[in-house]
């Protein structure tokens, strides 16, 4: 009855830290929103990273990818406090260039397009 008993208590703690862990998880998951802006007389492109909450993505790695090479990033940095990230995507590259903007299992991308240089 003893081993019995431990099993029992055992099964109990594994259980508790289940549910712990689950609610935990679900309590503290957030969606990512982005919102694109292009300035087109400077030809800069801002990204705005937030989570759904409203709170920007301070901090949130960023990787930009040409249409060029679209599995290489071109471009590596980080979102300012606001959640923003500006960046020039080189004209010569025309197409959708795409952004990825991931932090600590939550993330989005989006697709800009680029037009080619006009001379």
């Amino acid at each position: 009855m003893h081993n019995r008993e431990r099993r029992s208590a055992s099964l109990r703690t594994v259980l508790l830290l289940a549910a712990l862990v689950a609610g935990w998880g679900s309590a503290h998951a957030h969606g990512v929103i982005l919102t694109q802006d292009t300035r087109s007389d400077l030809d800069v492109v801002e990204i705005t990273a937030v989570f759904d909450t409203g709170e920007p993505m301070a901090g949130a790695p960023i990787t930009v990818f040409s249409p060029r090479h679209p599995t290489h990033a071109w471009l590596t940095g980080w979102a300012d406090r606001d959640g923003r990230f500006r960046f020039v995507p080189d004209a010569e590259y025309p197409g959708y260039w795409t952004v990825r903007v991931r932090e600590e299992g939550h993330g989005a991308t989006i697709s800009i397009e680029v037009t080619g240089s006009e001379d």
